[in-house]
């Protein structure tokens, strides 16, 4: 048994209000070189449909407290490429509570 705190689960339609949240976030861009522009919820509502269901090139994964599963965060692996066996972190968001 592991005495980690968290774990991944796959992302979940009931995520993607927090994700939009996290999508919005000041602290958020200001931690990261993006560019910022406000995202809708309608827009990550399709964009969360997209990665439920073609995980062929990139995997999402809801980050969770083990006490209460919680979902605190969200992180994804993109640009999978099998055949050479390599991937990019695409980044890592957690609550700031």
């Amino acid at each position: 048994m592991n005495d980690y705190k968290t774990y991944l689960r796959a992302v979940e339609p009931e995520d993607i209000e927090k994700i939009n949240k996290y999508h919005n976030d000041e602290k958020v861009f200001s931690s990261t070189m993006a560019n910022k522009f406000f995202i809708s919820l309608e827009r990550d509502k399709v964009w969360a449909k997209n990665i439920m269901f073609d995980d062929s090139k990139a995997n999402y994964w809801s980050i969770c407290l083990k006490e209460n599963d919680r979902m605190i965060g969200f992180t994804s692996l993109i640009n999978i490429d099998l055949r050479n066996r390599n991937a990019y972190v695409g980044g890592i968001t957690v609550d700031q509570e």
